[in-house]
């Protein structure tokens, strides 16, 4: 009886193996976001189980999409979604600062047959959640290299990460590299690497899954572990030194595991806001189809920018002149992101210091109906626990001497432009309070009293410092300096419009009617500050302010940045420290750089002079003389009809698009569907483009993957124009071309083709038809 039980049982159990496959946290390519994670796959007769643990953004939500999917690797067949379980299909589930930020479901798919070893989950629209090559069986090993050997691999001695081994190729001194042949020794592998540019071998012997010994060809037999927790002794080359400003090349590579030509994305782009000019400058990354990127990029100074991946968006930290190689998608838990090469240890000092700042939400919680007083003493104890938690985590492991300079200019600069921008806090605060509440609940937004004497108490901010530079929070705190006025909080607009009125009429300018009309309330405002009576001016006056401003926007452009001067002069007196030096400086260099950027505008002997009288610091002055004769040079390359035009993608690409409308003047229109304000500017335009009905001006849309493709299609019936919906690499290269950094985006193309303005500001109809017309008439 008891031999016919435990037969009976080893049936039932190979029964269950046969009709379950559990796998616990499957292998998988790549995925589409860092917020989402894959921890189980079942597959059963009757259902493929697929188990996520989702982290929600802040002040964001999460949904399950109705039409998710999964598809067999290699198969065109899409198996949708049957039931959720956790979470509702369809439904929201969004941040909760009380409640909830973390949530686990699984969802249910139809059942896979049983030759099929890999899939990839995804979602029929844009910014989806996708996960590639997911095993969900067994499958035979596939790379030359043993399993032992495949991983990432960090030294025992000075913890860097030295190289790695992947399915089909490596990484090794700052490269990737195929795999020429892999030969087994008496104790080891040869393992011989080659790319376009060298040949190498290495010699590795396995001493377990999880430790090698190797050599190169010409260096010593040292030992490897695939342990990360080794990068925390990896040795730095000191600190910054000065001078920081040294401009020069960056080389950017890296290597993207388990990307993936099936993304449909084979670019990414590097995103750097230059403080040194206030210009956004785009630059692709290119993605061959291993995986592997290269990008050469100028730069000014140490910087941290942004780059966006398939992989993901990170911020990284560069210098010029020096290369960093980077491993994205590592499957490493600690460290996302690998890094070799000079700029190694200061990208991992960063990110293990990362969460010493107080996040943005978290520090305005609370802060409504603060006094001036008690929120000044809010921020210095902001200031304290940021600085305790840094020195904390100082004395619990090795940090970069660099990464410790940046954070601990970061909380100085930080708390001091929390301490300029009270009222703007505050008002942020209020903004996110009322988003929760009814409408007889709003808390009113007001500008509230500020002490400026409080400011002292941020007279040890080391603004003037040389080093500063290498902390993005310096220049946020100087934009705060420059824009503040912290005694005319509200009205500060308006005293430079009564400025700009007072200069004209010392020029004998004539005002229209409406203009003196316009400069009454303007009168009222400055004197007296009123909300109410500051909405009624905007609807009543707008038109004429636009059309005034446009006028004379050169003055206005130097009235503010005197006004600006002033500004800072205020504000740093405030904080008792005094404004002539480096602040200054940089404030008359951004102004001139700026400047230089207007292709229409002429360079300006004068100008150039002015600010090298201004700008006394030498690395600054080079900055400036560097510029203006780049800039020089560059212009007369362009008016030179002889010098080849050497044409970038970008180019090729919208020249093709533009082709069919040579002849015509273009109006350029970069949108997407999601867009408030794109949406409210194309339907500003629409009275314009009836009035032109009849010229040969076209009105071109360009939109990419973000707008999804069925409200695409509902809106552009609605749009006048030509509409273009290129592809997410497309994007990229018109982004780098117009240097785009927000949308909605304006050009002005003219009858042959150039490109007359690739800012172009939005106006008024009546001064667009005007610039329109002009092109026509040429």
């Amino acid at each position: 009886m008891n031999k016919f039980v435990l037969i009976s049982v080893l049936i039932f159990l190979a029964v269950s193996a046969a009709a379950q496959n559990v796998i616990e946290n499957p292998r998988y390519g790549i995925k589409s976001t860092n917020y989402i994670e894959l921890t189980k796959v079942e597959l059963t007769d009757d259902a493929t189980i697929l188990s996520f643990h989702v982290t929600i953004p802040q002040n964001n939500w999460v949904a399950i999409h109705e039409k998710s999917y999964i598809q067999p690797v290699g198969d065109t067949t899409k198996f949708y979604i049957t039931k959720a379980e956790g979470a509702e299909i369809g439904v929201q589930v969004h941040w909760e600062k009380d409640r909830m930020e973390e949530i686990s479901y699984q969802l249910f798919f139809p059942p896979v047959n049983s030759d099929v070893t890999k899939i990839d989950f995804g979602e029929p629209v844009a910014n989806s959640w996708n996960f590639y090559d997911v095993e969900i069986r067994e499958i035979p090993h596939r790379s030359p290299v043993p399993d032992e050997l495949l991983g990432n691999w960090f030294s025992t001695g000075t913890g860097n990460w030295a190289f790695s081994f992947f399915d089909s190729l490596a990484v090794y001194d700052g490269k990737t590299w195929e795999y020429a042949s892999v030969f087994p020794t008496d104790d080891g592998f040869e393992i011989k690497l080659k790319n376009q540019e060298a040949e190498t071998m290495l010699h590795c012997i396995s001493k377990d899954k999880n430790q090698c010994v190797m050599q190169s060809e010409n260096g010593p037999l040292s030992t490897y572990s695939k342990d990360a927790g080794l990068l925390a002794i990896m040795k730095d080359d000191g600190p910054f030194g000065v001078p920081l400003v040294n401009p020069g090349k960056v080389v950017y590579s890296g290597f993207i595991q388990g990307y993936s030509p099936r993304l449909g994305v084979s670019t990414g782009m590097i995103r750097h806001l230059n403080p040194m000019n206030n210009q956004m400058e785009n630059y692709v990354i290119r993605i061959q189809k291993n995986g592997s990127f290269s990008v050469e990029f100028p730069l000014d100074l140490p910087q941290e920018i942004s780059v966006s991946l398939p992989s993901g968006g990170e911020r990284v930290f560069f210098e010029p002149g020096k290369s960093l190689f980077h491993l994205t998608n590592s499957k490493l838990k600690d460290y996302p992101s690998l890094f070799m090469g000079e700029s190694a240890a200061v990208n991992y000092g960063l990110h293990e210091t990362m969460e010493v700042a107080t996040p943005q939400m978290a520090f305005i919680d609370g802060i409504i109906g603060m006094p001036d007083e008690e929120y000044i003493d809010y921020v210095l104890e902001t200031k304290k626990n940021e600085l305790e938690r840094l020195e904390n985590l100082q004395n619990e492991k090795t940090i970069d001497k660099k990464a410790l300079q940046i954070r601990k200019f970061d909380i100085d600069f930080r708390a001091a432009n929390n301490a300029l921008r009270y009222n703007g806090n505050v008002n942020l605060a209020k903004i996110y309070a009322n988003q929760k509440l009814n409408e007889a609940e709003q808390i009113a937004i007001v500008p509230l009293d500020f002490n400026l004497s409080l400011l002292s108490k941020f007279n040890d901010t080391p603004v003037k410092s040389d080093l500063a530079f290498v902390s993005n929070e310096y220049f946020s705190l100087l934009q705060s300096l420059k824009y503040m006025d912290l005694v005319r909080q509200q009205g500060a607009y308006y005293y430079r419009l009564l400025a700009l009125e007072e200069e004209l009429k010392e020029k004998n300018t004539n005002f229209t009617g409406e203009e003196k009309d316009m400069f009454e309330f303007i009168r009222l405002l400055a004197g007296n500050y009123d909300g109410e009576q500051a909405r009624n001016f905007n609807q009543t006056y707008r038109e004429v302010l636009l059309k005034f401003n446009e006028k004379h926007k050169d003055e206005m452009v130097e009235i503010s940045n005197r006004f600006y001067l002033e500004n800072i002069e205020t504000n740093l007196n405030a904080m008792e420290i005094e404004p002539e030096g480096l602040p200054m400086e940089i404030i008359a260099l951004q102004n001139y750089l700026a400047g230089l950027q207007n292709e229409k505008k002429p360079l300006n002997e004068a100008e150039f002079e002015e600010v090298k009288e201004v700008v006394k610091t030498n690395y600054l002055k080079e900055l400036v003389f560097a510029e203006y004769y780049r800039e020089k040079a560059q212009r007369e390359v362009s008016r030179d009809e002889d010098t080849p035009e050497l044409k970038t993608e970008g180019d090729k690409l919208f020249d093709s698009i533009i082709q069919k409308f040579r002849g015509k003047v273009i109006y350029v229109d970069f949108w997407a569907t999601w867009c408030g304000p794109c949406l409210a500017g194309i339907e500003k335009i629409k009275p314009l483009k009836e009035e032109l009905a009849g010229e040969d001006v076209v009105f071109l849309y360009i939109t990419n993957p973000t707008s999804p493709e069925n409200e695409y299609e509902k809106k552009i019936p609605d749009i006048k124009g030509e509409h273009v919906r290129v592809s997410g690499d497309e994007w990229n290269y018109l982004t780098e071309k117009f240097n785009i950094y927000g949308i909605p985006h304006y050009a002005l193309v003219d009858k042959s083709g150039k490109i007359v303005n690739a800012h172009l500001m939005q106006m008024e109809n009546s001064e667009l038809k005007k610039r329109l017309l002009e092109q026509l008439g040429k």
